[in-house]
Protein backbone atom coordinates (compact mmCIF):
# COMPACT_ATOMS: atom_id res chain seq x y z
CA UNK A 1 0.00 0.00 0.00
CA UNK A 2 1.46 3.42 -0.90
CA UNK A 3 2.63 5.48 2.04
CA UNK A 4 0.04 8.23 1.81
CA UNK A 5 -2.91 5.96 1.16
CA UNK A 6 -5.58 5.97 3.83
CA UNK A 7 -5.76 2.78 5.86
CA UNK A 8 -8.70 0.61 4.89
CA UNK A 9 -11.55 0.63 7.38
CA UNK A 10 -13.80 -2.38 7.71
CA UNK A 11 -17.41 -1.39 7.07
CA UNK A 12 -18.61 -2.98 10.31
CA UNK A 13 -16.16 -0.82 12.27
CA UNK A 14 -18.03 2.25 11.06
CA UNK A 15 -21.13 1.00 12.85
CA UNK A 16 -19.34 -0.01 16.07
CA UNK A 17 -21.47 -3.11 16.35
CA UNK A 18 -19.94 -6.50 17.06
CA UNK A 19 -21.95 -9.04 15.11
CA UNK A 20 -21.82 -12.07 17.35
CA UNK A 21 -24.49 -14.08 15.57
CA UNK A 22 -22.60 -14.36 12.31
CA UNK A 23 -19.29 -16.14 12.37
CA UNK A 24 -16.84 -17.85 10.11
CA UNK A 25 -17.81 -21.51 9.85
CA UNK A 26 -15.90 -23.96 11.96
CA UNK A 27 -16.22 -27.61 12.88
CA UNK A 28 -16.98 -27.17 16.58
CA UNK A 29 -20.50 -28.16 17.59
CA UNK A 30 -22.61 -25.65 19.47
CA UNK A 31 -22.75 -26.35 23.21
CA UNK A 32 -25.95 -28.03 24.40
CA UNK A 33 -28.66 -25.46 25.03
CA UNK A 34 -26.80 -22.65 23.26
CA UNK A 35 -28.53 -20.55 20.65
CA UNK A 36 -27.95 -22.01 17.22
CA UNK A 37 -25.62 -19.80 15.25
CA UNK A 38 -25.54 -19.88 11.49
CA UNK A 39 -22.17 -19.82 9.79
CA UNK A 40 -22.01 -17.47 6.85
CA UNK A 41 -19.63 -17.95 3.91
CA UNK A 42 -17.92 -15.77 3.03
CA UNK A 43 -18.06 -13.57 6.09
CA UNK A 44 -19.19 -10.08 5.17
CA UNK A 45 -19.51 -6.70 6.77
CA UNK A 46 -22.99 -5.85 7.97
CA UNK A 47 -24.41 -3.03 10.05
CA UNK A 48 -26.30 -4.18 13.16
CA UNK A 49 -29.81 -3.77 11.77
CA UNK A 50 -29.09 -5.82 8.65
CA UNK A 51 -27.23 -8.54 10.54
CA UNK A 52 -29.94 -8.89 13.17
CA UNK A 53 -32.70 -9.04 10.57
CA UNK A 54 -30.83 -11.77 8.70
CA UNK A 55 -30.21 -13.77 11.88
CA UNK A 56 -33.86 -13.54 12.94
CA UNK A 57 -35.01 -14.60 9.48
CA UNK A 58 -32.65 -17.59 9.37
CA UNK A 59 -33.31 -18.66 12.97
CA UNK A 60 -37.08 -18.73 12.77
CA UNK A 61 -38.98 -18.84 9.45
CA UNK A 62 -36.21 -20.18 7.20
CA UNK A 63 -35.11 -22.78 9.74
CA UNK A 64 -38.70 -23.95 10.22
CA UNK A 65 -39.20 -24.20 6.45
CA UNK A 66 -36.03 -26.28 6.03
CA UNK A 67 -37.06 -28.55 8.90
CA UNK A 68 -40.59 -29.02 7.57
CA UNK A 69 -39.73 -29.60 3.91
CA UNK A 70 -36.30 -31.23 4.08
CA UNK A 71 -36.22 -32.70 7.58
CA UNK A 72 -32.79 -31.26 8.34
CA UNK A 73 -31.08 -28.13 9.68
CA UNK A 74 -29.22 -25.27 8.05
CA UNK A 75 -25.45 -25.70 8.37
CA UNK A 76 -24.16 -22.78 6.29
CA UNK A 77 -25.68 -19.76 4.59
CA UNK A 78 -23.84 -18.87 1.37
CA UNK A 79 -23.76 -15.13 0.76
CA UNK A 80 -23.06 -13.73 -2.70
CA UNK A 81 -22.80 -10.07 -1.62
CA UNK A 82 -23.15 -7.85 1.41
CA UNK A 83 -21.75 -4.30 1.62
CA UNK A 84 -20.67 -3.17 -1.82
CA UNK A 85 -20.53 0.47 -2.86
CA UNK A 86 -21.99 0.26 -6.36
CA UNK A 87 -24.96 1.17 -8.50
CA UNK A 88 -28.08 -0.98 -8.69
CA UNK A 89 -27.57 -4.18 -10.65
CA UNK A 90 -23.90 -3.19 -11.04
CA UNK A 91 -24.90 -0.65 -13.68
CA UNK A 92 -22.65 2.40 -14.05
CA UNK A 93 -24.51 5.61 -13.31
CA UNK A 94 -27.46 3.83 -11.69
CA UNK A 95 -28.94 4.86 -8.36
CA UNK A 96 -26.87 3.60 -5.42
CA UNK A 97 -27.73 0.02 -4.55
CA UNK A 98 -28.97 -0.85 -1.06
CA UNK A 99 -25.71 -2.81 -0.84
CA UNK A 100 -23.98 0.59 -0.84
CA UNK A 101 -25.86 1.52 2.32
CA UNK A 102 -25.18 -1.82 3.99
CA UNK A 103 -28.90 -2.63 3.94
CA UNK A 104 -28.77 -5.59 1.53
CA UNK A 105 -27.60 -9.18 1.50
CA UNK A 106 -27.59 -11.54 -1.46
CA UNK A 107 -27.94 -15.23 -0.59
CA UNK A 108 -26.89 -17.77 -3.21
CA UNK A 109 -27.71 -20.94 -1.28
CA UNK A 110 -27.49 -23.11 1.80
CA UNK A 111 -25.58 -26.14 2.89
CA UNK A 112 -27.76 -28.36 5.02
CA UNK A 113 -26.68 -30.41 8.03
CA UNK A 114 -27.02 -33.62 6.00
CA UNK A 115 -24.46 -32.25 3.52
CA UNK A 116 -26.94 -31.42 0.77
CA UNK A 117 -26.20 -28.14 -1.01
CA UNK A 118 -29.21 -26.07 -1.98
CA UNK A 119 -28.32 -23.46 -4.60
CA UNK A 120 -30.57 -20.68 -5.80
CA UNK A 121 -30.85 -21.14 -9.55
CA UNK A 122 -32.85 -19.80 -12.48
CA UNK A 123 -36.38 -21.08 -12.89
CA UNK A 124 -36.70 -24.28 -14.86
CA UNK A 125 -40.23 -24.77 -16.23
CA UNK A 126 -39.62 -28.55 -16.36
CA UNK A 127 -38.73 -28.85 -12.65
CA UNK A 128 -41.29 -27.21 -10.39
CA UNK A 129 -39.96 -28.31 -6.97
CA UNK A 130 -37.17 -25.68 -6.74
CA UNK A 131 -39.55 -23.02 -8.05
CA UNK A 132 -42.05 -23.86 -5.30
CA UNK A 133 -39.27 -23.75 -2.71
CA UNK A 134 -38.11 -20.35 -4.02
CA UNK A 135 -41.68 -19.05 -3.79
CA UNK A 136 -41.89 -20.15 -0.14
CA UNK A 137 -38.57 -18.51 0.72
CA UNK A 138 -39.67 -15.32 -1.04
CA UNK A 139 -42.96 -15.32 0.89
CA UNK A 140 -41.18 -15.94 4.22
CA UNK A 141 -38.67 -13.13 3.61
CA UNK A 142 -41.29 -10.63 2.47
CA UNK A 143 -42.10 -8.63 5.58
CA UNK A 144 -38.93 -9.14 7.57
CA UNK A 145 -37.19 -7.52 4.56
CA UNK A 146 -38.69 -4.63 2.60
CA UNK A 147 -37.33 -5.85 -0.74
CA UNK A 148 -37.07 -9.49 -1.80
CA UNK A 149 -35.94 -10.41 -5.30
CA UNK A 150 -34.94 -13.80 -6.67
CA UNK A 151 -35.42 -16.28 -9.50
CA UNK A 152 -38.13 -15.03 -11.81
CA UNK A 153 -38.02 -11.41 -10.66
CA UNK A 154 -35.49 -10.28 -13.28
CA UNK A 155 -32.31 -11.48 -14.98
CA UNK A 156 -30.10 -9.77 -12.39
CA UNK A 157 -31.50 -11.89 -9.55
CA UNK A 158 -31.93 -15.27 -11.23
CA UNK A 159 -29.20 -17.06 -9.27
CA UNK A 160 -29.58 -15.58 -5.77
CA UNK A 161 -32.03 -13.99 -3.37
CA UNK A 162 -31.62 -10.29 -2.72
CA UNK A 163 -32.93 -9.24 0.71
CA UNK A 164 -32.80 -5.59 1.71
CA UNK A 165 -34.12 -3.09 4.21
CA UNK A 166 -34.72 -0.14 1.88
CA UNK A 167 -36.90 2.47 3.56
CA UNK A 168 -40.31 2.13 1.90
CA UNK A 169 -43.99 2.23 2.84
CA UNK A 170 -44.74 -1.34 1.80
CA UNK A 171 -42.71 -4.41 0.92
CA UNK A 172 -41.58 -5.01 -2.66
CA UNK A 173 -41.33 -8.77 -3.23
CA UNK A 174 -40.92 -10.25 -6.73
Amino acid sequence: MPRNSPRPVRFSALFQCPIRDLRVPDRRPCPAGADRRYPVEPRGDYPCTTALKLVRFVRKPLREEVRATMNTEIATLHVAASYDCRGRNRQAGAKLSEHGYGRAIDVRGLTLADGVAWAVSPRDPKDTSPAARFQRVRALACGPFTTVLGPGSDAYHDDHFHFDLAPRNSAYCR
